[in-house]
């Protein structure tokens, strides 16, 4: 009777302990697969921002020339290109609206935060998107506006592993959340540039600090990726984020402080707005955006597994503890039977 006791103590202890664990890894797995459509909306929301810092810059084929209702300017094409990306964003933001409002009370109080202010800053995006090109908002504010919100948004990157024991998967989710922020600051570099280089003359100061900066921090940020991550995923990000077009933005980048430090105008620099955008946009973003999907499906992946084995441990443990259950009256009767029996030969 003792050892069944202990039996069912430990056993049903060990699966209350599975189950909650699974429950806990099947939370990790859906926040995952949000991070994933979060990830989709703020390389749309750089997108986004970064076109209309061109079109900015642009003048009075951009926003200048509207504003000044010049109609044969070219300014209306150039603003469609910015009404374009931003249609691009708008299924993601359906996505990451209905993932936010699936958090429910079973999620952590941190989590649940997120996901109440992931809903609160997409609502002010309309009004971020009609002041960017419909008022004289200086470009730089630009940036900080919509990097506020890109980095709102990817706040959720750091609680995928908050009830999470797995060191494994919490590694995984920092690297994740370090090349996001990579990547917006990589971005914030292209829309800021991609400014400078529409201008055509002298860099702004105010941008020629703000390019150093962000380019200073993403620096950083990779220097600490590539001391938390595994070696496979160093090796990842050096093959993605490299190549011919990867290299041309890098030279055009360092081209362009140089002249901006030398107060040189960048006419004098024969590559074009066009030029650096695409190559910084298919070049070193899209390299960066392929480690973010893959960091993605390997956290997705690792939290699916360690879900399944949690199950399966539930599992094992109740057999055990079924078995242990049918053999108790067996062995109770055995038992009493030679009790019994040496009883009636002791008599």
């Amino acid at each position: 009777m003792i050892p069944t006791l202990v039996a069912l103590i430990l056993g049903g202890s060990r699966i209350v302990m599975s189950v909650q664990s699974a429950l806990a890894y099947q939370r990790v797995e859906q926040l995952a697969t949000m991070s994933h459509d979060v990830t989709g909306l703020t390389a749309s929301l750089e997108g986004e921002r970064d076109q209309t810092l061109q079109y900015i810059g642009e003048g009075p084929a951009g926003r200048a020339g509207m504003l000044a209702h010049d109609a044969a300017s070219g300014a209306a094409l150039n603003l469609q290109l910015v009404h374009q990306d931003q249609n691009l964003t708008s299924p993601w933001i359906v996505k990451v609206r209905a993932d936010a409002a699936a958090i429910g009370s079973r999620y952590p109080a941190q989590v649940q935060a997120d996901a109440r202010s992931i809903g609160n800053v997409l609502k002010l995006l309309p009004t971020l998107r009609r002041s960017t090109t419909t008022t004289q908002l200086p470009q730089t504010q630009v940036v900080t506006q919509y990097s506020a919100m890109i980095d709102q948004l990817l706040a959720i990157d750091d609680t995928i592993a908050l009830d999470s024991g797995d060191q494994a998967l919490n590694n995984d989710v920092r690297s994740l959340n370090l090349v996001s922020l990579i990547a917006e600051e990589a971005s914030q570099d292209r829309g800021l540039l991609a400014y400078a280089f529409a201008q055509d003359g002298i860099v702004n100061p105010q941008v020629l600090s703000a390019v150093t900066a962000a380019k200073a921090e993403e620096n950083a940020n990779i220097a600490e990726y590539n001391r938390v991550a595994t070696p496979a995923q160093v090796s990842l990000f050096n093959s993605s984020v490299s190549g011919n077009l990867a290299d041309f933005a890098n030279n055009y980048e360092l081209q362009a402080i140089q002249y901006g430090q030398k107060g040189r105008p960048l006419s004098l620099d024969s590559t074009t707005s066009n030029e650096w955008y695409g190559a910084m946009t298919t070049g070193t973003i899209g390299g960066i955006d392929a480690v973010q999907q893959k960091l993605v499906a390997t956290t997705i992946s690792r939290a699916s597994t360690l879900r399944r084995q949690a199950i399966l441990t539930a599992i094992g443990v109740g057999a055990a503890v079924l078995i242990v259950l049918l053999l108790a009256p067996l062995l109770i009767k055995v038992v009493g039977r030679s009790i019994t029996t040496r009883q009636a030969n002791g008599s």
